[in-house]
């Protein structure tokens, strides 16, 4: 019997293949390495031309190229926020030019593709702005000292649903309200409102039941729509006449027209320019009655003389925060 453990010819034979291989296999990665290390020192060596790198364009910051409206599409083939298609366009200066800088230089510029099947892609314009009547001296109310909520104990607010949201703000506590949602100066003589504890009545006759020393009258929107607009004038004086012979002590002052948002007065066309037309209306009948005129609108207006967009969630009513501004000039706004 065979000894197991001595090798036999044929694994002896095999031995020496597999250390033969092996020593070809180093040899191979050997030449290998040093290929690959002279391949490495041809091409670092400095006598000889190297490739040369791609030339950097100069980076142009998308604002010093595009127009306000085009801000966002800083790249080829970007969208901008109104639609239109912004592309960049790079030309490489004259490599022949001499003595006036161009040579080798790469100007970038911009191009506004229209949208498909519109007009080039511009700004919107600003809104024109309204054009409002200066208030007479006579009649208007400068500002003075702040007074505290008891300066309105024996007042009257008549007015719409404007006078509803300052009634509602509770703001102006100590004051009476003689106000109703959809209220104009036609009904003022005809159609009921809530006092409250399940009375009604309308507000001419309402305001029998006590003297007041202020009366603030607020009045229009709900009128400014109407065909004639010296009938809402008429309707207006017609109402002055009634307090001043029913409340010969009280102050009557009649507050502007509120302005309404762009957003408002873009489905209401010339709505905003109407309001401030029969703002100048009211000055003139606070001059021929001897009432007071309160610019409650121009305090509240932005630059263009429009309701700013944060003063209302619907255009036309004020948020929480114009309350506050339209009982603040009322606080920094009377008379003796």
């Amino acid at each position: 019997m065979d000894n197991p453990t001595n090798p036999t010819p044929v694994s002896e034979k095999n031995s020496r293949r597999a250390r033969v291989r092996k020593r070809q296999f180093v040899f191979l990665l050997l030449a290998i390495i040093l290929a690959a290390a002279a391949a490495v020192a041809l091409l670092l060596s400095p006598g000889l031309p190297q490739v040369p790198a791609e030339p950097q364009q100069a980076y142009y910051p998308p604002e010093a190229l595009l127009d306000a409206s085009h801000t966002a599409a800083d790249q080829s083939g970007q969208t901008g926020a109104d639609g239109a298609v912004v592309t960049l366009n790079t030309t490489e200066g004259d490599s022949t030019a001499e003595g006036d800088g161009t040579a080798g230089q790469t100007e970038t510029t911009a191009s506004v593709l229209t949208p498909a099947g519109g007009a080039t892609a511009t700004p919107s314009p600003p809104p024109a702005v309204i054009t409002q009547a200066a208030v007479p001296a006579e009649v208007a109310v400068a500002a003075s000292t702040e007074v505290d909520d008891s300066y309105f104990a024996s007042t009257a607010f008549i007015g719409d649903s404007r006078t509803v949201g300052l009634m509602i703000s509770g703001r102006l506590s100590q004051a009476t309200f003689l106000a109703s949602v959809g209220m104009n100066v036609s009904k003022f003589f005809t159609e009921t409102i809530d006092l409250g504890s399940g009375t009604e009545s309308t507000i001419a006759d309402a305001l029998k039941a006590q003297p007041y020393d202020k009366i603030y009258l607020a009045f229009g929107m709900n009128e400014y729509d109407w065909p004639d607009k010296s009938e809402f004038i008429r309707e207006y004086l017609r109402i002055v006449e009634y307090l001043q012979g029913m409340q010969p002590d009280a102050v009557i002052y009649i507050q502007s027209i509120l302005p309404v948002t762009y957003a408002y007065e873009q489905e209401h066309s010339g709505a905003n320019q109407t309001l401030a037309d029969l703002n100048a209306l009211l000055m003139q009948l606070c001059q021929n009655t001897g009432t007071y005129y309160l610019d409650v609108a121009r305090s509240l207006s932005d630059e263009y003389g429009r309701l700013p967009a944060e003063a209302s969630s619907d255009g036309v009513h004020l948020t929480s925060a114009y309350l506050e501004k339209w009982t603040a000039y009322l606080k920094t706004h009377t008379v003796p």
